[in-house]
């Protein structure tokens, strides 16, 4: 009589070729939600930066002249709006980027933040940019948030 069933040796052979494949799976599942996790991290971070980027922008739509830095460069930006003076400034103890519309902005409850809890802001730096022949006189803004660096440049159109 013929035995049609499997030998042990079979069974050990399937059970683990099935362990194999069942462990790629996991690891591969692990590596898809891993990355995922960081690119979403990287997402907010970028929508961050553009926000205040854009932010930085209104605040120069229709300035009348910068305040501070008037040389050099600093993590605080005062200009003059409207006869109003705004500004925007890092604030390192809280991990913020403040901003202050009041006139004048002299007590920390004058500034909000336009920057969430969700990332880490590394640096803001804003570099006066002078006057040269023809071109006018602006500023330039460095913005570092979780380790992703954007650059945007701004110029006085008076």
């Amino acid at each position: 009589m013929k035995n049609r069933g499997f030998t042990l040796i079979e069974v050990i052979i399937y059970i683990a070729l099935f362990s194999l494949m069942i462990g790629s799976l996991v690891v591969t599942a692990f590596h898809l939600l891993q990355n995922s996790g960081k690119t979403n991290a990287r997402t907010v971070a970028q929508e961050e930066m553009n926000f205040v980027l854009k932010k930085i922008d209104w605040v120069f739509t229709g300035v009348e002249s910068v305040e501070n830095p008037t040389s050099g460069s600093g993590n605080t930006l005062e200009i003059t709006k409207a006869g109003n003076t705004l500004s925007i400034r890092l604030n390192t103890t809280d991990n913020k980027i403040e901003l202050c519309v009041d006139d004048p902005c002299t007590d920390d409850a004058d500034f909000f933040p336009i920057t969430t809890v969700n990332v880490h802001i590394d640096d803001l730096n804003f570099t006066y940019l002078p006057a040269v022949g023809s071109s006018p006189e602006g500023i330039m803004t460095t913005v570092t948030i979780d380790g992703q660096t954007a650059t945007s440049s701004k110029y006085l159109r008076i």
